[in-house]
């Protein structure tokens, strides 16, 4: 997990190299991904972004196939 931390730059203080719970480098791993992936978020409209995609239901698609 500190390997993730280094290689894509998800500690730029050097403190999560220092830690010793999983749990909690888990947990700043999760934290920066959400960060970067809603960077830039507030330029696009609210139907577009990454939290109510991800609370939307799945359609089924309307081609006639199931």
């Amino acid at each position: 997990m500190r390997d993730v931390v280094a290689d894509y730059g998800m500690d730029p203080g050097k403190l999560v190299m220092k830690w010793r719970d999983a749990d909690r480098i888990v947990d700043r791993i999760v934290e920066v991904a959400r960060g970067r992936a809603q960077k830039g978020s507030a330029f696009l409209p609210p139907s577009e972004t990454i939290e109510t995609k991800a609370s939307e239901p799945t359609l089924p698609l309307e081609d006639g196939n199931e």
